[in-house]
């Protein structure tokens, strides 16, 4: 073959491999970008069923179809890439503005897990430790008191710890305190939140109970009491920033507010139930006052897209690292993620499940109403939020949602999830 001859040849290939390459025919779905995670590979490549994935939309549509709820977008990954990822329904239903892949959700308490990193952030520097007594950092919670259900109060028997306020076993009040009892609203900082909560009684005597509450609450003020930073700006410069989580914050900034989902409630039930614009937190995340950063979700806690949640939650399937960048060490994601409970009941967590660090794991699974494997770890939020990372499938999941009281919601609801999701694995 002549050169000139030999040239052409080589230039062509070139430009047809250049075209191959531009097309993503094999690229990867990588959680690295969003370019390669819009690729995305076929499921059956990451050892998923197209064809069972394609239940899901369906299932979770009848509730949208119902008027039960707004709109879902759900993701779902597995050995770091994307498989399947299905904006549904609307974020503004009056406004009929559909969910779109990019849309912000309200996390509430999905924030939790996000203030146990941090948490350990500090453990590792050697600042605090888990054993510490809250008043080491918070003076006020020094002599507490436990009320008895004749409405006395007693001493409590010990010192309230870190580890207590991060597993719900504290006794710190709950949410059904209200907002005039202690004389709580949103528009105080956090720090002044706790300190009103320091002069309640606890509802038990420290690590004798679980009960659902504040406790966390009090876990992001002592990170911003040891960092020095507000909690915002911790988790800014020592989570988000690294994992390249540009799109989560505690509030939204005026340009992406188009992108927030529309907050709803569930009013009334059955035939009568319908959807109403909630006018909880539904414009302080744009308009302020932007003052509290609720560690434990209260607020609304942090604002996120389905693609940097999913980005959190691989740095914690990963031992705590991700892309290079190690946010935690693989020992604190161990603690994190171990049930701290033991045989405590555990009201408001699904059977099967204990409580870790900010989040439930599960330990038998002859007693949960789904499927899943033992060791998964997860937990959701006030607004219909949800996710879950499965160490044995190298699996995570995340729905989310804007509905407040979604008691009536029936075929979307977690355990209905979980189901299509495993029996898409092959």
């Amino acid at each position: 073959m002549r050169p000139h001859a030999k040239s052409r040849l080589s230039a062509l290939f070139l430009t047809l491999a250049v075209l191959l390459t531009a097309c993503g025919t094999d690229a990867p779905a990588e959680l690295s970008t969003q370019a390669r995670q819009e690729r995305g590979p076929r499921p059956e490549r990451l050892g998923l069923s197209s064809e069972r994935l394609g239940r899901i939309a369906p299932v979770m549509q009848q509730d949208i179809d119902a008027g039960l709820v707004p709109g879902y977008l759900t993701l779902i990954a597995r050995h770091g890439q994307r498989a399947h990822l299905e904006a549904q329904g609307w974020a503004d239903i009056e406004n009929r503005i559909p969910v779109e892949q990019d849309s912000l959700f309200r996390m509430y308490s999905m924030t939790k897990p996000i203030t146990a990193t941090a948490t350990m952030i500090l453990l590792e520097e050697g600042r605090l430790l888990l054993s510490d007594p809250v008043s080491k950092y918070i003076p006020a919670f020094s002599n507490m008191v436990v009320r008895n259900p004749d409405g006395t109060t007693v001493p409590a028997s010990r010192q309230i710890t870190i580890r207590d306020v991060l597993t719900n076993t504290a006794g710190v009040p709950t949410y059904g305190i209200g907002l005039t009892d202690p004389g709580i609203d949103t528009e105080m900082p956090m720090s002044q939140l706790v300190a009103r909560l320091a002069e309640l009684p606890l509802n038990f005597q420290p690590g004798t109970a679980y009960e659902y509450g504040f406790g966390i609450a009090v876990a992001g003020v002592i990170v911003e009491i040891v960092s020095g930073r507000t909690l915002e700006e911790f988790f800014q410069e020592r989570i988000f920033g690294p994992l390249g989580m540009g799109d989560t914050s505690f509030f939204v900034p005026a340009e992406k507010a188009s992108r927030l989902v529309t907050q709803y409630v569930s009013s009334g039930q059955g035939a009568a139930a319908r959807l109403v614009r909630s006018n909880v937190y539904s414009s302080d995340k744009v308009n302020g006052p932007k003052v509290q950063f609720g560690g434990d979700g209260w607020g609304g806690g942090v604002v996120s897209s389905a693609h940097d949640y999913a980005r959190f939650a691989h740095m914690l399937l990963n031992g705590g690292e991700l892309d290079g960048v190690r946010i935690i060490s693989r020992q604190s994601v161990e603690r994190i993620t171990a049930s701290h409970t033991g045989s405590l009941p555990l009201a408001g967590v699904t059977p099967g499940h204990g409580w870790g660090l900010g989040l439930s794991v599960l330990q038998d699974v002859t007693l949960t109403p789904g499927i899943g494997s033992v060791g998964r770890f997860g937990w959701s939020g006030a607004a219909f939020t949800y996710f879950f990372v499965d160490p044995k499938e190298d699996l995570v999941v995340i729905r989310l949602s804007q509905l407040l009281g979604s008691a009536a919601v029936s075929r979307s609801r977690p355990e209905v999830l979980d189901s299509l999701v495993y029996g898409a694995l092959r």
